[in-house]
């Protein structure tokens, strides 16, 4: 059953782009183009999504977005945060929320060492790599380290803390980049049209749906998916009058008659229940 045959009414853009990310192929395109040096350093058939509630020391709990935990070549293991911003600004405590999810994270690796370590065993703390993807249409004009947080005292730089989360803005890809890229990248084109004239949507968003169309014979789950979102964000995101011609646009540049017919009868599921009138 695909997850959208639920979709999530309440905060559509984050928890959409959440629930994608939770598939591997498309949290390793995402890691691919933040940090293409990392990126075939890890093992992303063996990642595991971890509890995305992490335990305060005052039992208050504080919701991580995404984490995993991933093998790296060496035989490490790593922790990937992945903070989702698609609100209309920037969250200038970024820094410190990446900060907290990976300190959070290293005590609960310190406890596991108190707990059971042999003799002489060092303790040893699993590298992180926190990522922040900003799909708002604002500039990212804030806060992007722990020291930005800081009052500027000259005595204090050389002792300012080095954390600095790696930030992936959607606005700085064109379509034209997202296109070349993998499946997840290439849905983001549509997300990344979707202030565009009526007419160049209408492109991208066929296209998109073109390119898409073999991993409904390589992966139907992940098609699936992902054509789900993409005919939810239209409706969404897009004005009213696109509407009707929407099967249309997703149908126009399709081969499979198979294809055209499931993503007819997506269209036809997904319409009334986000509250599309015909």
């Amino acid at each position: 059953m695909s997850f959208f045959d639920d979709p999530p009414l309440h905060d559509f853009p984050d928890r959409a782009i959440r629930l994608l990310l939770e598939r591997r192929p498309h949290l390793q395109q995402l890691v691919s183009a933040v940090a293409p040096a990392l990126a075939p350093g890890f093992d992303f058939t063996r990642a595991v999504s971890l509890q995305r509630e992490l335990p305060l020391p005052d039992w208050r709990r504080r919701e991580a977005d995404l984490l995993f935990r991933i093998p790296f070549r060496d035989g490490a293991e790593a922790l990937v945060c992945l903070l989702l911003e698609h609100s209309s600004a920037p969250d200038q405590r970024m820094p410190l929320r990446t900060l907290l999810y990976a300190t959070l994270y290293w005590e609960r690796e310190w406890r596991l060492w108190e707990d059971g370590h042999r003799r002489g065993e060092p303790l040893r703390l699993s590298p992180v790599l926190p990522i922040v993807f900003y799909t708002g249409h604002a500039e990212w004009d804030t806060a992007r380290t722990l020291a930005d947080l800081m009052p500027v005292v000259a005595p204090f730089q050389p002792y300012l803390p080095n954390w600095a989360p790696v930030l992936w803005q959607l606005n700085d890809q064109t379509v034209e980049q997202l296109l070349q890229g993998g499946e997840w990248l290439q849905a983001l084109a549509v997300v990344r049209a979707e202030r565009e004239s009526a007419d160049v949507f209408r492109e991208v968003f066929a296209e998109v749906t073109r390119r898409l169309e073999p991993l409904s014979q390589q992966d139907r789950a992940r098609w699936h998916d992902l054509m789900w979102f993409l005919v939810s964000w239209a409706y969404r995101r897009r004005p009213k009058a696109e509407r009707q011609d929407m099967l249309a646009v997703v149908t126009a540049r399709m081969n499979s008659v198979a294809v055209k017919a499931e993503l007819s009868q997506i269209c036809l599921i997904v319409r009334p229940l986000l509250g599309v009138r015909r």
